[in-house]
């Protein structure tokens, strides 16, 4: 949610026309007014959590977990308790408060567990790959707001990135102080957390990562993921330069080269494929028989028989200017390209769900502007082929070389 926090926080409790004191975001000094607000579709979670990092015993931070969900479930207080007892560096500052977020904002597992509780509820303990957490849903929104902005972007110095990565560097230092070189991996990963705590930073494990695939934070790094392939249990690298600083990444387990478990092919990859499948299956079903329903007169009458599906429009859409609310669903704008005025699709199968499609007015094949356009066109063609032919060309000399790169030390 690209308001931030603090602007949210501000939004959801203002009337119109209210104007915001100075908010200090992540990203920008800012001063916001509110204009309007309006019931929409995406739904937005004001929740608080206490997280218990897994540390060498997962079983004893899940049981710990539990013990803080009956304190608060028995009555205590919330707030006091996260200050206490979480281990978010940020919870002695927050009191665990997280603020409005809506979709996409959290680690799918947390937001499936705000998405789905009730307002003064709580949930957990949750896991996620950074811990377990117990969650309280402080609130629920459907608003949506126009507003007007004036912002400042607050772009960080070479100083203070320098500051930042020597952090890191420092970090590392103290790990490698630590571990001597005789401590076992649950050891190290304990000292781990605990020095992150110590620095006020945020540990968190990442999910496996393949030859070629990308790391949380550090993207496709190549550097990285060579060094994880080629090293042993508790090796250090950094300083990595990531989204909004520098990180450390210690290997933590490695699973050997040959065929995968079963199990965990069966958990990691079929079950969620087959569930996925399995809902595409339902939303199909319902689609057919929405469509047989839908005429281009009866359009808005069904909107208030059926309020749990979205129904749309959009203006001038074409392959170069997408719907944003559709995104670069190739499939859903293919059949729309395909429809005559006036008629109805089948139900099309896209990333997000099923969609049905009223071709309201199809504006025809312009040959005037075509041929007026036709030598513009031919140029970017050819200038977009010789591009490719010589990244073609550079690539295959990278494909036959042996080549060493290094320039994420260097050019952080």
């Amino acid at each position: 949610n690209a308001l931030g926090k603090k602007a949210l926080d501000f939004l959801f409790t203002a009337q119109k026309d209210s104007v915001s004191s100075l908010i200090i975001d992540n990203d920008a000094y800012k001063v916001i007014k509110l204009l309007d607000s309006k019931e929409g579709e995406d739904t937005y979670v004001n929740a608080a959590h206490i997280l218990i990092n897994f540390g060498a015993d997962t079983a004893a931070a899940k049981k710990k977990a539990e013990d803080i969900l009956k304190r608060v479930k028995a009555g205590e207080d919330f707030s006091k308790l996260a200050v206490e007892v979480s281990e978010d560096p940020s919870a002695k500052s927050n009191n665990g408060d997280l603020g409005w977020f809506t979709k996409g904002a959290m680690v799918k597992e947390f937001e499936d567990a705000c998405m789905n509780g009730k307002p003064g509820e709580y949930a957990g303990p949750v896991k996620t790959q950074f811990g377990y957490h117990i969650i309280k849903v402080k609130a629920k929104s459907k608003k949506e707001f126009r507003i007007a902005e004036v912002k400042k972007p607050v772009v960080a110095s070479a100083r203070t990135k320098e500051i930042a990565r020597k952090k890191a560097a420092d970090f590392i230092k103290e790990m490698e102080k630590g571990q001597g070189g005789f401590l076992s991996c649950s050891k190290v990963k304990v000292n781990f957390d605990t020095l992150a705590r110590q620095y006020q930073l945020f540990a968190m494990s990442t999910p496996e990562v393949i030859k070629g695939g990308n790391v949380p934070g550090a993207g496709p790094n190549a550097n990285l993921v060579d060094f994880g392939l080629k090293n042993g249990l508790d090796k250090l690298y950094g300083p990595v330069k990531v989204q909004g600083g520098y990180g450390v990444y210690m290997i933590t387990n490695k699973t050997s080269e040959g065929l995968r478990n079963f199990d965990s092919v069966k958990t990691g990859y079929i079950k969620p494929k087959v569930q996925q499948q399995k809902k595409f299956d339902i939303m199909l079903t319902k689609a057919n028989e929405l469509k047989g329903k839908i005429n281009a007169s009866n359009f808005e009458s069904l909107k208030a028989q059926n309020p749990t599906y979205i129904f749309d429009k959009a203006d001038s859409l074409s392959m170069q200017k997408p719907d944003s609310k559709i995104g670069m669903d190739y499939q859903v704008y293919n059949a729309i390209m395909n429809l005559k005025p006036g008629e109805v699709s089948a139900p099309v199968k896209g990333a997000r769900g099923y969609y049905i499609i009223i071709a309201n007015y199809v504006k025809g094949f312009d040959q005037n502007d075509y041929l007026a356009k036709q030598g513009d066109i031919r140029k970017q063609m050819l200038s977009s082929k010789q591009q490719s032919a010589i990244q073609d060309w550079v690539n295959n000399l990278k494909n036959k070389s042996d080549i060493e790169d290094n320039r994420d030390r260097y050019y952080n």
